[in-house]
């Protein structure tokens, strides 16, 4: 009996050291999702980090890796995701934060930019130019009024 309970505290204790750590695990993976990403294995790589970040949640590089996976399948709600709990866990992560801008400039110049452009209120209306020598322009800042004052003076030389 004695033989057998010293056996089974030796698997046990083998088992416990063959497994090894949490964060043995997730480097583990972490790791073998970085080559996979240089290996352009975007499949395999997104496994690997899904993984790592089931073991680790809080591991700021598998999320950076992720929204570049992310952005390699263009699956832009992830991306953003990813990119987000980035700036959350690390807010001095430079290249998502750049990242995240880049991508709301791009956004705000092509999707939201024209839509202002074309629901543009007139922004001043205009009196005749060279009134004695002076070009004078006037209006309101909030479209068309009778109430319209000066907006500037200067001198037209003829």
């Amino acid at each position: 009996m004695r033989i057998f309970r010293f056996v089974l505290l030796m698997l046990c204790a083998f088992a416990l050291v063959a497994c090894g750590t949490a964060q043995d695990r997730a480097a583990k993976y972490l790791a073998r999702a970085k080559t996979s990403y240089e290996a352009e294995d975007y499949v395999k790589a997104e496994i690997d980090l899904k993984n790592t970040l089931q073991i680790d949640p809080n591991n700021v590089e598998a999320h950076y890796l992720f929204a570049q996976v992310s952005e390699k399948e263009q699956n832009w709600p992830n991306m953003f995701g990813h990119l987000r709990a980035v700036v959350d866990l690390d807010p001095t992560h430079k290249d998502a934060r750049l990242k995240l801008l880049e991508d709301f400039q791009t956004k705000w110049v092509n999707d939201w930019l024209p839509n202002f452009v074309l629901c543009a209120l007139p922004a001043r209306n205009m009196l005749q130019g060279d009134i004695g020598g002076y070009d004078k322009s006037a209006g309101t800042w909030y479209g068309y009024s009778s109430w319209t004052k000066p907006a500037r003076w200067f001198y037209v030389d003829k």
